[in-house]
């Protein structure tokens, strides 16, 4: 009997030395490229399967949720979703619409409009010729649109810089105008474009529960499993449930890494959308999105790519050429991307954000096409002198209180790093 227990004394002993060494290489921080982008770790592709089966049963909770949902609730909820968005008392709050077009002769607009706080905006507009090079607003690449007097209360419209973008119909049809001046070659020229965005799709790609779990579960495996790790897990599950919107309160500007992101139309009338980010303070490091729109209308969520940030302009500028594998469930697509030409931006009050907007010809498969690839960097530079001093004075006392907030909050945050030992 004394035999026996020792021997069951040792396989308890054993379990429990094996459960405490798993859960020390799960917490343990991987060896990563940049000091950003972690390598497989040792337990990659347990953490892998762990991770796609809770990413699975999440969103047959959202799927079932969306089903119980009757004709009213849903169509309700699209008007809401596409709707001009009620902006939080938060004052990074934001709500942003973009486009993105280009016809097969290689015309392409780019237009965006970003609602802030007390009447703040955001705007960025690039109307790229074939033979005339890039037409933009000629205020840019500083993108930041300030009222001469404070605003209290916010409008419900995209609506700045002259560029007026409207819903009328939600998730198939907008309206764009623009009436004013474009910068070409250093000349100016007075501009008006009127166009309409007509979606033929009755359905639409939702993140939320379209995303291919593979894609979320490769990132997540990544990630060493610590606590920070598994309370930021907590808040993303929770919202999957119902944030469908692309709105809210921005840390974006001071917690993204980088990101690239293409939007491609091909000649034979389909499309791909494909980026990569990296948000290493949501234990996102390198997070690939994207899907393809066949010509008949289907999307394919696009399930791997071994295109890598780190191996695509980690020095501070984007490449001229880019060659990478794109992968569907099915099919595994080489896609070519070559840069026609580019312009620099930047986004942010004091400018944290610089984006490379390309416009580039690209081949997927064996199909052609042109698109618009956009390259996100932090930018540490500031905002210079001679465009802050357009500025109204009240915008300064505003700007000046948000940036004590900004550093009061970094100031937490390296007190809660030190606690947890990185």
């Amino acid at each position: 009997m004394v035999a026996v227990g020792y021997v069951l004394f040792g396989i308890v002993g054993g379990i429990i030395t094996l459960l405490l060494l798993v859960l020390g290489i799960l917490r343990t921080n991987p060896e990563r490229i940049f000091n950003v982008y972690p390598k497989k770790g040792l337990l990659y592709h347990l953490k892998y399967y762990l991770v796609l089966q809770l990413v699975k049963y999440f969103r047959e909770r959202i799927c079932q949720k969306y089903i119980r949902r009757n004709s009213i609730d849903y169509i309700g909820g699209i008007y809401t979703m596409d709707a001009p968005q009620e902006l939080s008392q938060n004052p990074k709050s934001y709500d942003k619409v973009s486009f993105i077009g280009s016809t097969q002769n290689g015309h392409r607009l780019v237009v965006s409009v970003e609602r802030r706080k007390k009447g703040i905006h955001y705007t960025t507009l690039y109307l790229y010729t074939p033979n005339r090079g890039v037409f933009k607003l000629p205020n840019l690449p500083d993108t930041l649109c300030v009222p001469e007097t404070e605003v209290e209360l916010e409008t419900n419209e995209y609506n700045a810089n002259g560029i007026k973008l409207e819903v009328l119909d939600p998730m198939r049809k907008w309206k764009i105008e623009y009436n004013g001046q474009l910068m070409n070659n250093g000349k100016l020229y007075n501009v008006a474009i009127k166009a309409e965005f007509n979606s033929k799709n009755s359905s639409y790609f939702n993140h939320n529960k379209d995303l291919s779990s593979f894609v979320l579960a490769d990132s997540l495996a990544r990630e060493p499993w610590n606590d920070d790790f598994f309370h930021i897990l907590k808040n993303i599950m929770t919202m999957q449930a119902f944030r469908d919107h692309s709105f809210g309160t921005d840390g974006f500007l001071e917690t993204m890494h980088r990101y690239a992101y293409f939007v491609i139309f091909l000649n034979n009338g389909s499309y791909v959308v494909f980026g990569n980010l990296s948000r290493p303070s949501f234990f996102l490091s390198s997070l690939k999105v994207g899907y393809i729109v066949t010509k008949d209308g289907r999307y394919l969520p696009l399930k791997d790519s071994n295109f890598e940030l780190y191996s695509y302009g980690e020095t501070g500028r984007p490449p001229k050429h880019s060659n990478f594998v794109i992968s569907t469930e099915d099919n595994k697509i080489f896609t070519s991307i070559v840069c026609e030409s580019y312009e620099k931006r930047y986004l942010g009050a004091n400018w944290e954000g610089k984006i490379y907007n390309q416009f580039i010809s690209c081949g997927v498969g064996s199909q052609s096409g042109h698109g618009v690839a956009e390259y996100f960097y932090r930018n540490t530079t500031g905002r210079p002198e001679n465009f802050q001093l357009k500025d109204p004075n009240w915008f300064r006392s505003v700007q000046n209180f948000e940036r004590s907030i900004s550093e009061c909050h970094h100031t937490e945050d390296e007190e809660d790093d030190d606690d947890f030992g990185f």
